[in-house]
């Protein structure tokens, strides 16, 4: 059997003094999304296409900023 995981190591603390800010109402809006680099090109690339009767599908899990991508691409 594997022994229990402590309760002190469930989560990761960070030290709050590391940031510069006090709360992240503080941070500008992200301008792009993090980690989806080749979905967004896939994306560009199927909305970029120049003819009739062409549709793009995208697909994930829910949360993963789907709507958002197709949105700030075809703005």
């Amino acid at each position: 059997m594997t022994e229990p995981l402590p309760s002190d190591r469930l989560a990761h603390r960070t030290d709050p003094s590391r940031f510069a800010f006090a709360t992240t109402a503080e941070l500008d809006d992200l301008r792009e999304l993090i980690g989806q680099p080749r979905a967004a090109r896939a994306v560009e690339f199927g909305v970029g296409m120049d003819r009739d009767r062409y549709h793009v599908y995208v697909m994930g899990p829910p949360g993963t900023g789907r709507h958002t991508l197709v949105e700030r691409v075809i703005a």
